[in-house]
């Protein structure tokens, strides 16, 4: 048991420690009178960017199969299954999100002011 235990004494993080995006770097802080502009997008542009992805995850499988059925290389029929599985979760995740906004949606008109 020794020699199991051992073997994780060797093995070294350090190298293998990605930075924290929000610090930077390990005991440099951001300064906290500095502003940063942050870029918003609005929820037009927001929905749309939401959409253009649904829609690509769902084509995606179709462009596949098809080239599955044409003999092309680089495409195996085990991507286009797991292409099916993303899109399916994706719908999923869809529905569920725009079932949400319409709850939420519903809570805010039910507030009287």
């Amino acid at each position: 048991m020794a020699n199991f235990f051992d073997s994780f004494s060797k093995v070294s993080l350090n190298g293998q420690i990605q930075k924290d995006k929000i610090i930077g770097s390990f005991g440099s802080m951001p300064r906290l009178d500095e502003t940063q502009s942050v870029k918003t997008s609005s929820f037009k542009d927001t929905m749309n960017n939401i959409s253009d992805a649904l829609n690509k995850d769902m084509n995606a499988p179709d462009e596949m199969m098809r080239k599955v059925m044409n003999g092309e290389d680089g495409v195996d029929i085990h991507d286009v299954m797991t292409a099916m599985a993303k899109a399916e979760l994706s719908v999923s995740v869809a529905t569920q999100i725009s079932s949400k906004v319409i709850q939420s949606y519903e809570k805010i008109m039910q507030i009287s002011v």
